[in-house]
């Protein structure tokens, strides 16, 4: 539903899901806005919504984002600057870091797992019929 949602820009695919989180940022990102943000419970996460809900505008949000990975993705996806994509650990979040900061999709077919490639297509092209494939 998120990929839906994300990549689709239409929010009320959003309303399905379970995570109240997930929830939120799916919302913030499929209607660019902020407002989702507000109401999240873990603070990464929380900062990291501010940042790429609106992106590219406001990355400085990140800064103050404590795990290092979540942080990189963030001023990656936030700044749309794949250059802070590089330090990320995991390789597909690494891969899908690149994919959104550069609206690149090519860089989704590095990902291993079939869902995690056709959400990576999805929001990072704004294509929703990629995600028709997720299972």
């Amino acid at each position: 539903m998120a990929c839906w949602g994300i990549a689709g820009n239409i929010s009320s695919n959003c309303r399905d899901i379970a995570d109240f989180n997930d929830k939120q940022m799916c919302y913030a990102m499929s209607d660019h806005t902020q407002s989702p943000c507000t109401q999240m419970t873990d603070r990464n996460l929380q900062l990291a919504c501010y940042g790429m809900s609106v992106a590219p505008n406001y990355p400085s949000n990140c800064r103050d984002i404590t795990d290092a990975n979540l942080q990189s993705f963030c001023y990656g996806v936030a700044g749309s600057d794949s250059s802070q994509c590089t330090g990320i650990a995991g390789s597909n979040t690494r891969l899908l870091c690149y994919a959104m900061a550069s609206s690149n999709s090519s860089y989704c077919d590095g990902l291993t797992n079939s869902n995690d490639r056709q959400f990576c297509y999805g929001v990072s092209a704004h294509v929703n019929s990629n995600c028709a494939s997720i299972q």
